[in-house]
């Protein structure tokens, strides 16, 4: 996956890789639970309707993408 692949590019060893795959399990419970809160919270309806607010202008200054 490409997060596996940028942490090893990143620190530059395999040992980074495997203490990836030993922590993302644990870490994906925890990240999903966080969303799942977010969604029940109603921050997603939030953000889209914050978005859909904004002028044109603004988001012609936003990137069409963003790099990892």
């Amino acid at each position: 996956p490409p997060l596996s692949v940028r942490i090893v590019t990143d620190l530059g060893n395999e040992q980074a890789l495997k203490e990836f795959r030993s922590n993302i399990k644990k870490k994906s419970r925890e990240l999903y639970k966080y969303v799942q809160v977010l969604a029940e919270y109603g921050w997603f309806d939030h953000f889209l309707e914050s978005w859909q607010k904004l002028e044109p202008s603004t988001i012609d200054k936003l990137p069409q993408y963003v790099l990892p």
